[in-house]
């Protein structure tokens, strides 16, 4: 799922564009249903949109100090995960599920708010439109972080329901690495209009739709090839990642065909390196130029078999430096928990110029985190300081100074410092949480790598055995069949050449040497 999220003064102006768009369409054409809480219901027991605005602008009046009372939530779904469409009762139990959890999280459940859902686009998604203003208490809820909140919210609703995971860039669960960036907005709305005019699928969407099953039944990269080769696609590779290729030149990142389809996830997964895979085949099933004598085509396979035997010593090598790199973020995990206890103590010396009794808020202040979250404890710290202790008071002067009065604002202001300290100590522990856990598992993960790369190098003549007998091939070549290698395969040719002449130059370096 993927939200996004606004905020806005008028509740009728996003009630009117939820209901009919920016092109005035008929509510039917684009509303699947309406539902609502705390808000009145008509005759029949529907929501409307519009009578629904006005009594959230008439709730959003009990705070006139919140000028953007009209906070705006949009989810949107992978279609597969929700097949039937936003209409089906299936679906909508789902969305109406996800809407509830996800107010919950926000700390938004006591709030007016309607919810819409939408049913004319190719993806199903939901809107919230909510009041931010207290129906009671008249207090408007502060969206410090929002976001981080609800990508939060969504990744762990996504593995708890079984939904398809996307992992965010504000927040991720175990396992799930940081997305790569993908096409702009612009591009994404061109690739979605090109589709509406078009009438065919997207080609992500299609991919999504024809191979998912396959990435994730595949056991080698022969298989995935071969699934994907029976549905008119071809595995690339391009940059660092993999893409997919149908039949008519489009491509789309594997990653983001299937959640396990990353080329990390896959070589993983595999326990080989795409490009030693891709060499291997080529040495094995490439066809051989047309019109060589059995001498060239003898050196043309020799040549193959010396660039699968140096594409897996190279791989052996990434994979030691994978290891020291892995032993190092071990090494660090020291340093991360000094920084951590740095950052606590950060915390403390900020509680001290805001209580009387700093130690007790601190106890206050620890067990409302291990409680409610590290979040909503600093949410109170930065909104109600007084929940943990007596506030630090400062004395001012008035009237001339015929009159003592004393104030709390230094104090006040100091708890929001101490609060924005608590957040990013919070940032600091749970990234050194994550690194305790990845960076032993990544390097296991890397010396068992460097195991089957050193594995797979053993099992092969080396990269000097193979160069030796394309060196022999080489140097045993007639003109003739020098001249055919050169036209039929350039390349090949010029790799053959180059190692001849090192052969021949060492030769010549060893015969100085014999006769000086």
């Amino acid at each position: 799922m993927i939200g996004s999220t606004s905020s806005g003064a008028s509740f009728g102006a996003l009630g009117s564009y939820l209901e009919r768009g920016k092109g005035d369409v008929p509510a039917e054409d684009r509303v699947a249903w309406v539902e609502g809480r705390g808000l009145v219901r008509e005759v029949d027991g529907s929501v409307s949109v519009e009578r629904s605005a006005r009594f959230m602008e008439a709730t959003a009046d009990l705070n006139p100090r919140c000028t953007e009372p009209c906070y705006h939530v949009s989810i949107s779904f992978d279609p597969s995960d929700l097949p039937g469409g936003p209409s089906d009762p299936a679906s909508r139990e789902v969305m109406l599920g996800v809407a509830r959890d996800t107010l919950r999280d926000l700390g938004l459940h006591e709030h007016e708010v309607v919810v819409v859902a939408h049913g004319d686009r190719s993806h199903p998604h939901v809107h919230m439109m909510i009041n931010r203003v207290h129906p009671e208490t008249g207090r408007a809820w502060d969206r410090w972080q929002d976001r981080v909140r609800l990508e939060r919210s969504l990744r762990g609703q996504e593995r708890a329901r079984g939904l398809r995971e996307v992992p965010g860039r504000l927040g991720r669960l175990e396992g799930q690495e940081r997305p790569a960036r993908g096409l702009s907005r612009g591009a994404q709305r061109a690739a979605m209009r090109e589709a509406e005019r078009t009438g065919e699928r997207p080609p992500l969407e299609q991919a999504r739709a024809d191979l998912r099953g396959d990435f994730e039944g595949a056991k080698t990269w022969d298989d995935l090839e071969g699934r994907l080769a029976k549905e008119g696609y071809v595995l690339r590779a391009k940059g660092r990642g993999l893409v997919v290729r149908d039949g008519r030149g489009r491509e789309v990142k594997a990653s983001a065909v299937a959640r396990n389809g990353g080329r990390g996830q896959l070589e993983k997964r595999f326990g080989e390196g795409f490009r030693v895979h891709r060499a291997r085949v080529e040495a094995r099933t490439g066809p051989v130029p047309a019109g060589l004598s059995p001498h060239a085509e003898a050196v043309v396979r020799a040549e193959r078999d010396r660039e699968v035997a140096a594409e897996l010593r190279a791989a052996a090598g990434r994979a030691g430096r994978r290891v020291g790199s892995a032993e190092g973020s071990v090494r660090a995990l020291a340093d991360q928990e000094r920084e951590v206890a740095g950052a606590w103590q950060g915390v403390r010396d900020r509680l001290r110029g805001v209580y009387e009794d700093p130690a007790g808020a601190e106890r206050l202040f620890v067990r409302l985190s291990r409680t409610e979250g590290l979040e909503r404890a600093c949410e109170e710290l930065a909104q109600r300081p007084e929940r943990f202790g007596r506030l630090r008071e400062t004395e001012h002067r008035k009237w001339g100074g015929l009159a003592v009065e004393r104030r709390t604002d230094a104090a006040r202001a100091a708890a929001s410092g101490a609060a924005l300290e608590g957040a990013q100590y919070g940032e600091r522990w749970r990234a050194l949480e994550r690194e305790r856990e990845r960076a032993p598992r990544a390097l296991r993960e890397a010396k068992g790598a460097r195991e089957r790369a050193r594995a797979a190098v053993a099992a092969r003549p080396g990269e000097h055995v193979a160069a030796g007998r394309v060196e022999g091939l080489g140097k045993a070549l007639q003109p003739v069949d020098r001249q055919m290698l050169e036209k039929a395969a350039p390349g090949v040719s010029r790799s053959v050449g180059a190692v001849v002449a090192k052969a021949l130059a060492r030769e010549a370096e060893r015969g100085y040497d014999l006769g000086r």
